[in-house]
């Protein structure tokens, strides 16, 4: 069964270092009139890598394209780049087994394939 969303999320903070996960329902008032701005979201708290705590700051992987093209940027060598490529390849292609342009779907990638590519990428290379 594939990872949710915010499941995917969780775990590539994991293998990047994040740790301490909490994860609830709280809520956010305005301040002028004191109505819920958003009653009972879910929020998830973690602790970083060099020790600071954040709340809903762990990025969001899965959702936004510059967050996925950070994952990108952090892959080390032209080896690493090929074997990411090769994984996003086989990713899309378990998505949309009919695509004929391999090149424009690459490109388009959306960021929860960038991402699922990223964490298999980074699994492996460990």
């Amino acid at each position: 069964m594939a990872m949710t969303p915010e499941e995917l999320r969780i775990e590539i903070a994991k293998v990047k270092g994040w740790t301490n996960f909490v994860t609830g329902y709280f809520s956010s008032w305005t301040p002028y009139n004191g109505e819920p701005l958003e009653a009972h979201h879910l929020e998830t708290w973690a602790t970083m890598p060099d020790g600071e705590v954040r709340t809903r700051q762990i990025p969001n992987w899965p959702i936004e394209i510059a967050a996925a093209w950070e994952l990108e940027d952090t892959l080390p060598d032209d080896n690493a780049r090929y074997e990411y490529t090769r994984l996003l390849t086989w990713v899309i292609n378990r998505i949309e087994p009919y695509v004929t342009d391999q090149r424009f779907m690459l490109i388009h990638a959306t960021p929860l394939l960038r991402a699922r590519a990223w964490l298999m990428w980074k699994t492996e290379a460990e």
